[in-house]
């Protein structure tokens, strides 16, 4: 059986047999990925929130200040 290159992922051909293992590691690696995806896109998020309140605190601040 083939893999895929990047995350070595089967790529049936016809005269391949197909074992329950086989499956089993597909969707190990795939949920895995998905997860890890999940967490960096979450991790953005907050870092992101976060940066966007340090900003309006300052712009705030600098507003008191004039005022």
């Amino acid at each position: 059986m083939k893999r895929t290159t990047n995350y070595a992922l089967p790529d049936w051909e016809k005269s391949d047999f197909i074992q329950m293992s086989d499956f089993n590691d597909l969707t190990q690696k795939t949920d895995a990925a998905l997860k890890a995806h999940d967490t960096a896109l979450g991790e953005k998020a907050a870092a992101t929130a976060l940066a966007a309140e340090a900003e309006n605190r300052s712009a705030a601040l600098a507003a008191l200040q004039t005022a």
